[in-house]
């Protein structure tokens, strides 16, 4: 019923079901007029990151998971969401990875019939809040704290170039400080397809002799 191609013919048979015994009446051909189309009710979470997991309620979804897609549209470009599982009632997806604003509205689309969702869905960006120390070393460990660093695929890059950190944390990033040509670095966060990045001036310690010995 919630998934009938228009103008597609179908097979049905009639049945009885009795104590211990089921019995089939002859097999007819009949020709859709097509279903009812699918109506989205509600989804959560309402914020999340690319990768993350989210589940669709409402009405006349299929069963059959190929017969159903979802999108995330923006204001100029739709995503298409690669869905885990499916029924009547809720469909399970995970949030495109290519998503990259901040706010979209979902839809359904069962057979060619659309329902889209009339709250957004709020993507979260990652956010550099602080750095520290200002007095570093080469080879001494950097601190960035902020908000929402953890996603499907975190990329930690300095002056352009990909870092390994030694502690990564949805609000906290500790990096190795590498060799750098200049005092002033860029510092780039990147989660999927969504950047930070920061202006960081270094105040280099530099060795200072207090004396030799022998004398």
């Amino acid at each position: 019923q919630s998934a009938l191609e228009p103008s597609y013919k179908y097979y049905v048979r009639a049945f009885v079901v009795t104590k211990g015994k089921t019995i089939f009446g002859p097999k007819v051909e009949i020709r859709s007029l097509g279903s009812t189309g699918p109506i989205l009710i509600d989804f959560a979470p309402k914020v999340g990151r690319p990768g993350e997991i989210l589940t669709i309620h409402g009405q006349n979804f299929s069963q059959n998971r190929q017969l159903n897609k979802v999108h995330f549209y923006t204001s100029d470009k739709i995503y298409s969401a690669s869905i885990i599982s499916s029924s009547e009632t809720a469909i399970t997806v995970t949030v495109p990875l290519e998503l990259d604003q901040r706010t979209s509205i979902i839809g359904v689309s069962v057979l060619r019939n659309v329902s889209k969702s009339t709250e957004s869905f709020n993507l979260l960006f990652p956010e550099i809040l602080s750095i520290e120390p200002t007095q570093i070393k080469l080879c001494d460990t950097l601190s960035i704290h902020g908000h929402n660093f953890i996603g499907s695929k975190t990329l930690i890059k300095i002056d352009g170039r990909v870092h390994d950190p030694i502690l990564l944390t949805d609000e906290l990033v500790k990096i190795i400080l590498p060799y750098v040509a200049t005092p002033e670095i860029n510092i780039q966060i990147d989660v999927a397809k969504l950047s930070e990045s920061a202006k960081f001036n270094i105040t280099g310690l530099l060795p200072e002799m207090t004396g030799a010995l022998p004398s």
